[in-house]
């Protein structure tokens, strides 16, 4: 099939040229899509997005090719390849050593399992204060601030985010929950009783390296 129907008319458009919009709208985006979100700027129906996904996917799977389609959750996002990111690293000036804390891996680890949940929550399953942890994690857009919790002082609940798993090269949570290193943080602080269904409310407001590293870093020996 060559020739795909667009827009309310069913008037056909060669599928190369759709596969051209769709690239550059994912490349545009930056940040992860929707097949519907896609479906919708294309003027398609959302099958036809899936099948041009999977003809890029393969298209980028050839050796020489940079990029990479993902998939985190329900949403799609063009990526650069593991391959490739020394290039990429120097690009943006980062320290390719760069890694996160215990403190920071066991604080992640913890709002993985239990999200939604209070920083109060983490201090109590660590042991110690997780203030500072937080806001760097915040900062650097691993964990965000979903709601309040409706308790005397309605504390923020923090959640984990598609950067989190996008940096760790997670597809999933579920992903990130069998790795070995979660599983043995997990094991190391403990998770505490689980709750049952929260009420959120809405949000008014606007060290030591380990071996779970950074999308596109190697693992510390």
């Amino acid at each position: 099939m060559d020739r795909l129907e667009h827009g309310n008319k069913g008037t056909l458009i060669r599928k190369e040229e759709l596969k051209g919009r769709l690239e550059a709208v994912l490349f545009a985006a930056g940040d992860p899509m929707t097949v519907r979100e896609m479906a919708t700027l294309l003027d398609v129906v959302p099958d036809a997005v899936e099948m041009l996904l999977e003809e890029m996917a393969l298209d980028y799977a050839r050796a020489e090719r940079g990029l990479q389609i993902i998939r985190l959750e329900d949403r799609i996002q063009l990526t650069t390849k593991l391959d490739y990111s020394s290039s990429v690293l120097k690009l943006a000036q980062v320290n390719e050593r760069q890694t996160l804390s215990k403190g920071a891996l066991e604080c992640l680890a913890i709002i993985a399992y239990k999200q939604p949940v209070t920083r109060v929550e983490v201090d109590e399953i660590r042991g110690v204060s997780s203030d500072y942890v937080l806001s760097k994690l915040l900062e650097r857009s691993f964990i965000t601030v979903i709601g309040r919790k409706n308790v005397p002082g309605k504390p923020k609940l923090y959640a984990t985010t598609d950067e989190f798993l996008r940096q760790f090269g997670f597809s999933n949570l579920k992903a990130f929950s069998e790795d070995e290193t979660y599983q043995s943080l997990l094991r190391r602080v403990g998770t505490g009783s689980e709750e049952g269904d929260l009420e959120i409310l809405p949000d008014d407001d606007e060290g030591e390296e380990t071996q779970l590293t950074l999308w596109g870093q190697e693992k510390s020996e």
